[in-house]
């Protein structure tokens, strides 16, 4: 593209600036961002620096996007978290759209619509103020779905010399399915009590792992338990039916080895651990059985949990063990 000398020489005198802008601002987000979150930003090229100013709406020398950031959390629920975050470490001049009550547009309309915060560095205390902590710059904080949509639809319609209502069209259709998937997501456990006859319905394996993570809760702490609750009660789950048992049997299995050893369970095991040293205590027939099947379910024997010598003559086909 053709580039004004005039527009050049306003995006020469200002890009240096705004790159050591992009530096502070990186380096103070970096630290405080979280691991499931992403952060990205860019200053703005010629090109697009031109662009936007020959649409005469702004003043070259006072672009509050010169250099603008994006920060991409998880999920609708999580952006007051970032935004808190922003105002936190940052001046915050303003924000598109003003309130969250505040739609940017109509019902039917699916265009950008991301919240948008404008704000400067922070000027340190006992140090006086630079040109630097003048500036303005640009936070857009999105959800993972919206920023694939924007990533997936950018060339699609903005980078395009076939300017097309079908192409539009689309993006906006993605758009709006996207942004239904999102009130899903957030609305998920509250329409999943609701009552309503689709979601109202069970399966076994549900109510079982259900059931095998409500006794897991009660007998151990959140310290003790993966986040990962539902992978933990799937493997447990496997194991006992592996050896005949019913899942009800888990919460009489754990309160009769809990009394055996005192009152408490073994603190130098896992919960898996735990449930299969009580296994072993309670249930040996039945686990040797199930070790030393010639087809089934690979049961994972750690170290710290001892087997009898009555599990010794045969080969246990099923066991994995790490010693």
């Amino acid at each position: 593209m053709k580039i004004s000398g005039s527009i050049r020489k306003a995006y020469d005198a200002q890009v240096d600036l705004q790159k050591s802008l992009e530096d502070r601002v990186v380096q103070t987000l970096t630290p405080r961002i979280k691991q499931t979150w992403h952060l990205e930003g860019r200053v703005k090229r010629p090109e697009s620096f031109a662009l936007k100013v020959e649409t005469g709406r702004v003043d070259p020398y006072d672009l509050e996007d010169f250099y603008a950031c994006t920060i991409v959390v998880p999920t609708m629920d999580v952006i007051d978290e970032a935004e808190f975050l922003i105002n936190e470490l940052f001046e915050v001049v303003s924000r598109k759209p003003e309130t969250n009550k505040t739609a940017m547009a109509g019902a039917l309309d699916f265009r950008f619509d991301h919240l948008r915060i404008y704000a400067r560095l922070r000027v340190p205390l006992g140090l006086d103020g630079g040109p630097i902590f003048a500036l303005r710059f640009e936070v857009q904080i999105k959800t993972f779905l919206q920023h694939a949509w924007s990533i997936a639809t950018h060339d699609l319609t903005y980078k395009t010399n076939d300017l097309s209502w079908g192409k539009e069209r689309v993006a906006a259709q993605v758009k709006a399915t996207l942004e239904a998937a999102e009130v899903s997501i957030v609305e998920a456990e509250r329409l999943a009590t609701s009552g309503n006859r689709l979601l109202a319905r069970e399966d076994t394996l549900t109510v079982d792992l259900a059931m095998i993570a409500k006794t897991l809760l009660l007998n151990f702490t959140s310290a003790q338990l993966p986040e990962d609750v539902k992978r933990l009660a799937l493997t447990i789950r496997t194991t006992l039916e592996a050896c005949g048992l019913e899942v009800g049997s888990l919460e009489a299995l754990l309160r009769r080895g809990k009394k055996v050893h005192g009152g408490q369970h073994p603190t130098d095991q896992s919960p898996f651990g735990v449930v299969l040293l009580y296994l072993v205590e309670q249930q040996p027939t039945k686990l040797r059985r199930a070790l030393t099947r010639k087809s089934g379910p690979m049961i994972f024997l750690p170290s710290e949990v001892e087997l009898p010598s009555s599990f010794s003559g045969q080969p246990m086909a099923r066991a994995r063990v790490l010693v």
